[in-house]
């Protein structure tokens, strides 16, 4: 755990920012509370924390909070730091949600005050731990797996974005010949009126006529086929998109594939079966996989990443 931590509590209740802080200065020496709308941003740029107790008391504040630092701070991208959120019981659900999106990092049921608060500085410790990790410079296997998931993700955004080029672009054509045709029918209009009509004096109505064709020819059909023309190397490179793409989409699906094949290990270990059932089921669908032990004597590969012990 790193000494010279500090830790951050924004909330917008001076008595629960306060209350946070006595339940880490058991751990920790430098936990500040921001307390003051008006002094959030100020307060998280000039403290830099490594993590950051969203101590809001509700989910709506913290999400807007967060959201803010983002958008006004100038040092909040490039800081590393952790972030946990303090909670409702009726919040639990939407809480996991973003954690698991990775909106927050963690979450602590806060309200009302049950057995999960004093979890609070472990979790805390959990996350400097994590930092600490990240900072040796070397990724473990599941964090290699996970940044691939992202990856492997852009197939399918490069596909929905070659799609929506093609149908703007099809668009497009279809109103550029709608527009050449309106244009035509209004200017062979426009010069049958002014032949019937006699506007301009001429012995032979029918070379007004022919002149008035050779320019819709030259200044109207010329110009839009120089705009197709203009368009043409557009259509050409989108319906190229995917024999361009091809080889890096399949390393790309190559590593997806990888990726799957790379699950953290969840070690639960617990004296009573029917717990271990519950417990089975609680994390089936968490995308890992999972070790049940009865006791600390079953020997057990050294790559675990998670272990859950019932006392």
């Amino acid at each position: 755990m790193n000494p010279n931590a500090k830790i951050l509590i924004a909330t917008d209740n001076a008595t629960d920012g306060n209350l946070v802080r006595r339940l880490l200065s058991v751990e920790f020496d430098d936990a500040t509370v921001s307390a003051y709308s008006e002094r959030h941003l100020a307060d998280f740029e000039r403290c830099k924390p490594n993590v950051l107790v969203l101590a809001f008391d509700s989910l709506e504040k913290a999400e807007r909070y967060y959201l803010g630092l983002y958008r006004n701070s100038t040092v909040v991208h490039a800081l590393p730091h952790r972030t946990l959120i303090l909670c409702k019981q009726d919040d639990l659900k939407d809480v996991f949600e973003l954690c698991k999106t990775q909106h927050f990092d963690d979450y602590i049921l806060f309200w009302p005050m049950v057995h999960d608060t004093p979890r609070l500085p472990m979790a805390v410790i959990q996350a400097l731990r994590q930092m600490t990790e990240a900072s040796t410079g070397v990724p473990l296997a599941r964090e290699l797996a996970a940044q691939a998931r992202r990856i492997a993700e852009l197939e399918q955004v490069l596909v929905d974005y070659a799609a929506q080029g093609e149908q703007h672009l099809e668009h497009a054509n279809k109103s550029l010949l709608q527009t050449n045709r309106e244009i035509n029918a209004a200017f062979v209009d426009l010069s049958a009126r002014v032949v019937s009509a006699g506007t301009v004096e001429t012995r032979d109505p029918s070379v007004l006529q022919h002149e008035f064709e050779r320019f819709r020819e030259r200044e109207i059909d010329q110009r839009f086929a120089a705009l197709g023309a203009a368009v043409k190397p557009l259509d050409v490179w989108i319906d190229s998109f995917d024999d361009l793409l091809a080889p890096q989409l399949e390393a790309v699906q190559q590593l997806q594939s990888i990726a799957a094949k790379v699950l953290p290990l969840i070690l639960v270990v617990d004296d009573d079966e029917l717990q271990r059932e519950v417990l089975s089921q609680l994390l089936s669908e968490v995308g890992a996989e999972l070790m049940f032990a009865k006791g600390g004597r079953r020997h057990c590969a050294p790559r675990i990443d998670i272990r859950l012990t019932w006392c």
